[in-house]
């Protein structure tokens, strides 16, 4: 009888263990993360800081990636009556005092200054979102358009905006570019430039002191044998036409985000409150019989195209 070979394992040692690195958390000054947020691309959902050509620096928003330019909600801050260099300069709850800091926590527009400096980077697509008194607890109405431009001063920041809906997400009709009577209008709607609207003076009711209105003064016409649309429809916007007839706000477009506040959807003139025409869904009708909302938010985002 003979015993098995015995056999003993292979004797092995453990393999080295090193303890894991604890590297040190990079932290960066806020400021310094939103100077560095060009286009949105470091933080999609923070802020961005734009310096402009003057050397200003100013604060916007930034949502999903996209730059919030111009945001309106509560009628709080002015947008319809502003000086040409409010407008360039860009405008917030400040109310025109002097701040280091853009505030982009209320209602604001970051200037023309500040959108041409912007457009100097790259190529650039914009929407426009959109909500109504009825559908503030859905989601806002989008209308994109696939090419954003604007020209300089001496052009009247000429607006150019092509490829609507290109990607058939848009949710509304284009309310910018096209407009509701061509047999009205009789022809293609020219170029559309800003026009300061300067015929009318704010005053105050009695009540809450952010609660302002906006009284008719007089017919320009009288003084100047020209009605602007930017006095019909008591705005400085972009207009695609000059009107020299007084009293046809309708021809004058039909959208305008930058007009008075409809105060629980209420305006006291047709297309003299930030309105935009034909939804699909929801809508009011004129005496014309076109389709006009008044909002009660809007915001406009650009974001580059490539």
């Amino acid at each position: 009888m003979s015993c098995p070979t015995p056999s003993c394992p292979t004797p092995t040692c453990p393999a080295p263990t090193c303890p894991t690195p604890i590297c040190p958390k990079l932290t960066c000054p806020k400021q310094s993360i939103v100077n560095g947020n060009k286009d949105c691309l470091y933080d999609a959902n923070g802020k961005s800081a734009i310096v402009t050509s003057s050397g200003r620096t100013v604060i916007a928003n930034c949502e999903d990636g996209w730059l919030v330019i111009a945001h309106r909600f509560n009628g709080k801050v002015a947008f319809h009556n502003r000086t040409l260099n409010e407008y360039k300069k860009g405008f917030d709850t400040s109310q025109g005092k002097y701040k280091k800091e853009f505030d982009t926590e209320g209602e604001y527009f970051i200037g023309f200054e500040a959108i041409l400096t912007i457009l100097k980077w790259r190529t650039y697509k914009m929407r426009f979102d959109l909500v109504g008194w009825n559908n503030s607890n859905a989601h806002p109405w989008v209308a994109k358009y696939s090419s954003f431009s604007m020209g300089e001063e001496s052009d009247n920041f000429k607006l150019t905006l092509r490829g609507f809906n290109s990607t058939g997400s848009s949710t509304i009709k284009d309310s910018i570019t096209k407009i509701s009577n061509p047999k009205l209008n009789k022809g293609t709607p020219g170029p559309l430039l800003f026009r300061e609207m300067t015929y009318y003076v704010r005053y105050k009711y009695k009540g809450k002191s952010d609660d302002r209105r906006y009284k008719y003064k007089g017919k320009r016409s009288i003084l100047y044998g020209v009605s602007e649309c930017s006095d019909m429809q008591r705005s400085s916007w972009w207009y695609s036409y000059y009107i020299r007839t007084a009293n046809r706000p309708e021809l004058c477009g039909d959208a305008n985000l930058f007009s008075s506040y409809p105060v629980d959807g209420k305006c006291d003139k047709e297309r003299a409150c930030m309105f935009w025409s034909k939804h699909k869904h929801e809508w009011m009708t004129s005496l014309w019989g076109w389709e006009i909302n008044y909002l009660k938010e809007m915001k406009m985002k650009i974001k580059p195209s490539t």
